[in-house]
């Protein structure tokens, strides 16, 4: 069985399962996604970013997604009832 990540894993992404590192077994699945083989059985797998300028990208793309809603719901006219 292959857990399927939902995108290609770019530097500074850590994967653990069951507390062992299995980062250099992640592979290119489906084209653009990115998969993992995990025996039968019940697991636990951690995947971590490790990459903080990543982080801070995904945060600063996020706060300007609220921001420009939260903008557009205050100006935006009302219906009238």
């Amino acid at each position: 069985m292959a857990w399927d990540l939902s995108g290609v894993v770019p530097p500074g992404w850590r994967a653990t399962l069951d507390g062992a590192d299995v980062t250099p077994q992640l592979l290119r699945a489906n084209g653009g996604h990115t998969a993992l083989p995990v025996p039968a059985g019940e697991h636990v797998l951690e995947v971590e970013l490790l990459n903080a300028m990543v982080l801070a990208w995904g945060f600063a793309v996020s706060l300007r997604v609220v921001l420009d809603n939260t903008r557009s719901a205050r100006t935006s006219p009302q219906s009238a009832s």
